[in-house]
């Protein structure tokens, strides 16, 4: 009895327990038919959403739209439609379980949270000097891609739709669509000028400039209507004093305070290191303090957060490390979790006025159109051509993460109804894949170059000023290339004009730069810098030849992607003949490989698709210790000739250093045992006949001498003993694989850049200093 009597004590007081928890509004732990699923809590079910959004994004982008072509924000999208109620959330308890309205809050926080820091990001990426330095061409297309749309549309909403509206809501609704629509987003542009990778472009500087001057349109604006907004709601004059007071005062903290922190943290970081930890978590306190601060003014806390990533330094030590730190948090997650959440949105089944439906999609193409014409007629008038005036008009009128997270803002301020949410979604998924295709199909940037002349050394002559693009990425490239141009210098009666560009990696940074040093902008140069130790290095060349060499200095900053872009650009912009690239593998004084940049060798691929002249890669082992070669007092250059217009591109590059003093040449022609009698290799034997006749006769310090192979054994060997005996080997690229010579020799190609010989010279394990440039003559046929 005692022990039944404790038992029933027990089960009282854990019922009790139970009760009590109920009645607090907990969870019964204790009930199994209130446990359907650990999707009933809130963090379980948050890391299934996410999870479900990634995979899902990441799987449709990689397997299908990219193979269209188009953006990544696009799957972002399909993706949040299809876990919505128009598909997935009309099966069974799908929507009640994985996306409950409860569940709601989280998300948007996150969306919210990853919207802040990527409006910040970008805000740090972003150059205000930019707005200074645009010509009066990014002016007036900024000011009439920013003011002119949304001044025409508003102002012509009820003479266009004068038939279609009926009452005072479908007015003020156009009117909120067009607004959004209207908008010129710097991030948005950007990320398309990416996605199609003309952001290095000429092109894509102007839209930068353009898009960037659209935003401080639209910020001041926001400021504007702001203080309108107080007094039209017939607010006390203190109150509106008080309004711009806070404004005052929100500037003033972001000059005063943010600006001058962000130089105390870069002057505090160690030079070439990343700025601490610490640091990047006060810089978060700021965003998130002037975030609170706008949202109190009356600003949308977005636009805090982008004064704020505007007032920190771009590039390194800080902007780079808060770009490192952040950049792959807020765009590999919350950005996606945001994007898709607007797509679960979209509700495709419950629509009903289709009339005011109708009314939207008439402002939409309404606004897109006017938005079109306001940046292609200025275009047009500054006689751009059609095709980029139209790449230009269709960039700025695309539509991206700014657009949708205003329609965000709207539907969670019960402004836009489900219709006109699910309406304003589609509109930016369609308008940015259109906007995306259009642009694609009326901008090729493989093309650019394809009905320039020819520009090689062979068409300029030997006798004629050789005009050079020196390309490099560190400062070891500098002694790889100064033998080379002193080779280059033939006589006090020709003359070299050299180039140099020195590329830097763009980092923390939106918009590419090309500073050019040779008018006034020296002073760029930070102390020690790698910019300046070039720039001294060849000012002293110049000086040691002077009057045959004049060096003209140049720093790009740009994404390993688009580095291609500004090299052939400077090249067309300069006629010069020949680009020369640092092959992107090193070596030390062992000879062992220390450093092999994949990124460097997609660089140099790329330049020899498109360049607008000539290129040669330039394969130093000028680290190799040196005892073990044979010093001698001149420069033993070797030419190996198979035959081709790369090779005719090097024996004219030979002939011309063999007029320099100092400076041997030999010519090494690798016959086949028998000459083949197609039609075409006979044109090609008398075109190598002719560029070759001068030099058996001797003369201008060449020799010439031939070798019989049979096969790519044979060849492997001659190559061997030619980089035991010269500082210096020349190659063509491009050869016909079917040559007896170069049989066998494509199975064990590892370099396609470099063409069949010039692989092998890369790839052998020699221990001596010996250069190779591979050349590729200008192809001018694409």
């Amino acid at each position: 009895m005692g022990n039944n009597a404790m038992n029933r004590h027990q089960y009282t007081a854990d019922d009790s327990f139970c009760l009590a928890n109920q009645d607090n509004g907990l969870p019964d732990l204790y009930d199994p038919k209130k446990i359907s699923t650990i999707l009933q809590y809130d963090l379980p079910r948050l890391h299934f959403q996410l999870a479900i959004i990634l995979i899902l994004t990441h799987s449709l982008h990689y397997f299908l739209l990219k193979r269209l072509h188009l953006h990544r924000i696009a799957s972002q999208i399909l993706v949040g439609i299809l876990l919505g109620p128009s598909l997935l959330g009309r099966i069974g308890n799908f929507e009640a379980t994985l996306f409950p309205p409860q569940g709601d809050i989280y998300i948007n926080v996150l969306a919210r949270i990853g919207f802040i820091f990527f409006i910040f990001l970008w805000g740090v990426k972003m150059d205000p000097k930019m707005v200074l330095k645009t010509g009066w061409k990014g002016w007036v297309l900024g000011f009439s891609a920013g003011c002119l749309p949304l001044v025409v549309c508003l102002g012509s909403v009820t003479v266009v739709f004068r038939d279609t509206i009926k009452h005072n809501y479908t007015k003020e609704m156009l009117s909120r669509v067009i607004a959004t629509q209207c908008l010129v987003s710097f991030p948005v542009v950007a990320s398309v000028l990416v996605h199609l990778k003309i952001i290095n472009t000429e092109l894509g500087h102007l839209a930068l400039a353009s898009s960037l001057i659209c935003n401080f349109i639209d910020i001041s604006t926001s400021a504007i209507s702001t203080c309108l907004k107080y007094w039209g709601l017939g607010l006390e004059a203190v109150m509106i004093m008080q309004s711009s007071l806070l404004l005052f005062i929100f500037l003033l903290f972001s000059i005063t305070f943010v600006k001058p922190l962000s130089y105390w943290i870069i002057k505090q970081t160690p030079k070439a290191k990343q700025a601490k930890s610490v640091f990047i978590v006060v810089m978060c306190i700021m965003l998130l303090l002037s975030c609170l601060l706008a949202d109190n003014i009356g600003l949308n806390h977005e636009v805090g957060a982008f004064i704020v990533g505007l007032s920190v330094p771009d590039g390194p030590p800080l902007g780079s490390s808060l770009v490192d730190k952040l950049e792959f948090l807020v765009e590999g997650l919350l950005i996606p979790v945001m994007v898709t959440y607007c797509g679960t949105k979209v509700d495709l089944i419950h629509l009903y006025d289709l009339h005011f439906i109708k009314c939207i999609w008439l402002a939409i193409v309404y606004s897109l159109a006017v938005q079109i014409l306001s940046v292609l007629i200025p275009a047009l008038l500054f006689k751009m051509p059609p095709r980029d005036a139209l790449t230009i008009s269709f960039v700025m009128s695309s539509q991206g993460i700014v657009q949708l997270s205003y329609h965000l803002f709207l539907d969670t301020s019960e402004i836009f109804d489900k219709e006109t949410l699910t309406m304003m979604v589609l509109s930016v998924l369609f308008i940015n894949a259109a906007m995306d295709t259009l642009a694609r199909v009326a901008y090729n940037y493989s093309y650019t170059y394809a009905g320039y002349k020819k520009r090689s050394i062979q068409h300029g002559g030997v006798y004629g000023e050789l005009a050079m693009l020196t390309c490099m990425h560190h400062f070891d490239d500098v002694y790889a290339m100064k033998k080379l141009l002193e080779a280059s210098i033939p006589d006090d009666k020709s003359s070299v004009l050299v180039t140099v560009l020195h590329l830097e990696e763009l980092v923390g940074r939106a918009n590419p730069q090309l500073i050019d040093h040779n008018f006034g902008q020296k002073a760029t140069f930070s102390s020690g810098s790698r910019s300046q130790q070039v720039f001294e290095f060849f000012t002293s060349i110049e000086q040691q030849h002077s009057g045959l060499v004049h060096v003209h200095f140049f720093t790009g900053m740009s994404m390993f992607k688009f580095m291609h872009q500004d090299i052939c650009s400077l090249a067309f912009k300069k006629s010069v003949s020949i680009i020369i690239l640092p092959f992107h593998r090193k070596w030390n004084q062992q000879g062992k490989v220390i450093s092999d940049n994949f990124n460097l060798r997609t660089v140099n691929s790329n330049v020899l698709e498109m360049a607008p002249c000539s290129v040669g890669i330039l394969i130093d082992r000028y680290k190799i210790h040196q005892s073990s070669h044979a010093v001698s007092e001149q420069y033993r250059v070797a030419l190996l000739f198979i035959g081709g217009a790369d090779d005719r591109e090097v024996v004219y590059y030979g002939k011309r250093m063999a007029r320099s003093p100092g400076i041997h040449i030999t010519v090494v022609r690798l016959m086949e045992p028998q000459q083949n009698s197609n039609d075409n290799r006979q044109w090609e034997d008398i075109m190598d006949f002719e560029t070759l006749k001068d030099l058996k006769v001797g003369g201008f310090n060449m020799e010439y001498r031939e070798e019989v192979v049979k096969d790519g054994v044979d060849t492997t060997q001659v190559m061997h003993e030619v980089q035991e005996a010269f500082d210096l080997i020349l190659v063509g690229r491009r050869h016909n694989e079917s040559l007896p010579q170069l049989s066998g020799l494509s199975a064990w190609s590892e370099f396609t850049e470099l063409g069949l010989i010039g692989d092998i010279m890369a790839t052998s394990d020699i221990n001596k200093p010996v250069s190779i440039l591979v050349v590729q003559q200008q192809i001018t046929k694409r």
